[in-house]
């Protein structure tokens, strides 16, 4: 799995999978979204720093290696969809407000 990381920290991850789709509940009237979600790989990667449009660099992505995921018995349970999330932490991670979309 590549992640786009326009730090050059090191960030911690964890990425959690679900079978079928993200939003599929048992109880609608009072859903858990994150019910059935089990952790199948977490770590530290390093990001690769900003990528601008106008850079003559092309964008590097920090790779989480295959070998740093459990396995996830698809076939035998017969699952046609894996839902996935992937939570970030890291203080120098941050949410750019871009002038004129309404926010503040």
């Amino acid at each position: 799995m590549d992640l786009y990381l326009d730090t050059t920290s090191h960030v911690h991850y964890e990425v959690w999978a679900k079978p079928g789709l993200w939003q599929t509940v048992d109880d609608e009237a009072n859903p858990n979204y994150m019910k059935d979600f089990y952790p199948v790989s977490h770590g530290t990667i390093q990001g690769k720093g900003l990528c601008t449009p106008t850079s003559t660099k092309t964008c590097d992505f920090a790779t989480i290696p295959i070998r740093d995921f459990q396995k996830v018995a698809m076939l035998a349970a017969n699952i046609k969809r894996l839902a996935v999330y992937v939570t970030l932490d890291s203080d120098d991670l941050i949410v750019k407000d871009h002038p004129g979309d309404g926010s503040e």
